[in-house]
């Protein structure tokens, strides 16, 4: 079994810099928290495409869950937020 810790703080500080640094050398800017040339759908729009990708949806939900459960059993998940209700 392969056994996992959580880096120190000073490991953590220089892999995210380092990741900062690997947006911005691929013209990312790691501060953005929306891509700002994605358009923002209506809540119409959004009820529409999420019917659509309703199998998908509800795969990738499944999968997510599953890999939730990985990660705390390795001790590694915080408080569980994912979407519970499961509803497009």
């Amino acid at each position: 079994m392969v056994s996992y810790s959580i880096p120190d703080p000073d490991t953590l500080q220089r892999e995210i810099k380092a990741s900062h640094q690997r947006c911005r050398d691929l013209g990312v800017n790691p501060a953005e928290t929306r891509n700002p040339r994605q358009k923002k759908l209506t809540q119409e729009e959004l009820t529409i495409r999420s019917e659509q990708n309703r199998e998908f949806l509800e795969i990738a939900i499944s999968q997510i869950e599953e890999l939730y459960q990985f990660v705390a059993g390795l001790g590694l998940a915080r408080e569980k937020q994912c979407r519970q209700d499961n509803s497009f």
